[in-house]
């Protein structure tokens, strides 16, 4: 690589490194209010709102935080390191530790060498800290199954009810 050893720098709160929402970019923005996060997360992409969706109901996934560090990367080529900032860590039940990386389908900085030596660099930094790295694409994520029951399961979620409602559904069940 390149000066020095790679590091993550992670946010002295324990939530989001970077705030997206921040009025200079004009592209779909929100904050999601997710179960299984610190608090509610950032989005900055359809797909990555998606994604929150189906962690919040995949019991594999204990918890989740979007754009939850900052991977620094000294190279020999430039002097400021190459800055990388991942959509999304979700630590599972079986101790993993999982960094994803949304794009959308015709995103096209896949194609540049320089964006994939980085998307590289990232993977093995996060090889050589025990975590696993995957890029998935907007429609791997939205065109799923899973996803549709995710959306489905938690369009409900905030869903309230009649105390007579619940007794009779209660009543139903029992």
């Amino acid at each position: 690589l390149g000066r020095g050893d790679p590091r993550i720098v992670v946010s002295e709160d324990g939530g989001p490194l970077r705030l997206i929402i921040n009025g200079r970019h004009v592209k779909p923005t929100g904050r999601y209010p997710c179960f299984k996060g610190p608090v509610s997360l950032p989005y900055e992409a359809d797909h990555e709102m998606a994604l929150f969706e189906h962690s919040d109901v995949d019991k594999a996934v204990v918890s989740c935080l979007s754009q939850p560090h900052r991977v620094v990367i000294p190279v020999a080529w430039q002097n400021k390191p190459l800055m990388y900032f991942p959509d999304l860590r979700r630590d599972l039940a079986d101790g993993t530790v999982e960094i994803i990386e949304t794009k959308r389908d015709d995103d096209r900085r896949l194609q540049e060498p320089h964006y994939r030596y980085k998307l590289d660099a990232v993977r093995e930094v996060y090889r050589s800290e025990g975590m696993k790295f995957r890029i998935l694409g907007r429609s791997e994520i939205m065109k799923s199954q899973l996803y549709k029951n995710a959306h489905e399961f938690g369009a409900w979620a905030f869903a309230k009810d009649s105390p007579a409602r619940k007794f009779v559904v209660e009543a139903a069940i029992a």
